[in-house]
């Protein structure tokens, strides 16, 4: 995963035993809780493979044979697109820049798709 300029706060809710063994194994290592949470996800992160991209992509291919399997039948294709849309911005709080590109790959499978079928 890339490393990028800008940070973003979030928090979460732990458990006392975990939180009383970030504080032990912060103390360990001379660092903070929050240095120590942060690593851990980058490293994790890294180890998984995650980027912003192929996650993208990733999702957009799930969304996509989402539709293709399941709502076809019952809903067409920019009528699917456009209320996900609205769900990945609204429901999921996806960043407008991130909800546009999964909608973008997903038109272009779908394109795609349409070509292979002819």
């Amino acid at each position: 995963m890339p490393q990028q300029n800008n940070s973003k706060q979030v928090s979460l809710w732990l458990t006392e035993a975990v939180d009383d063994c970030l504080r032990i194994q912060a103390i360990l290592q001379c660092s903070t809780k929050s240095t120590l949470i942060k690593e851990m996800v980058v490293q994790h992160a890294n180890d998984n493979d995650w980027s912003v991209d192929k996650l993208t992509e990733r999702y957009a291919k799930h969304l996509y044979t989402q539709w293709d399997l399941r709502w076809r039948e019952k809903s067409d294709f920019r009528s699917y697109m456009t209320k996900s849309a609205v769900d990945l911005v609204e429901k999921y709080k996806l960043p407008i820049r991130l909800s546009t590109r999964i909608i973008k790959l997903c038109e272009e499978q779908h394109k795609r798709n349409q070509l292979l079928s002819k």
